[in-house]
């Protein structure tokens, strides 16, 4: 499913986008890839914001931080973001849903 365009996802640090129940989050790579990222928290399930200025995801529910690679930064015990297929399609990133 196309979920935005690519010249929206590489001018942010990250994009948060939503297809059917899918809550994620764009994010280009140096190298013109683009991975797709759950933008649903590990830990209370609450769907995350993009921090930009710090270059993070956060938790509004208890403030977990997390990386644009999915690396939980705290509270160390939580797990990482799944990462969620994805493909460039011409000027379109596509997720794939279930």
């Amino acid at each position: 499913m196309p979920v935005a365009s690519l010249t929206a996802v590489r001018s942010t640090p990250g994009l948060r986008f939503r297809a059917g129940s899918v809550e994620g989050v764009l994010v280009a790579r140096p190298d013109g890839t683009v991975d797709a990222l759950s933008a649903v928290c590990t830990h209370l399930g609450c769907l995350l914001k993009v921090d930009a200025p710090n270059n993070r995801l956060t938790c509004p529910c208890h403030s977990a931080t997390f990386t644009f690679d999915g690396t939980p930064n705290s509270p160390e015990y939580l797990r990482p973001l799944p990462r969620l297929q994805s493909r460039i399609n011409g000027e379109h990133v596509e997720v794939y849903v279930a």
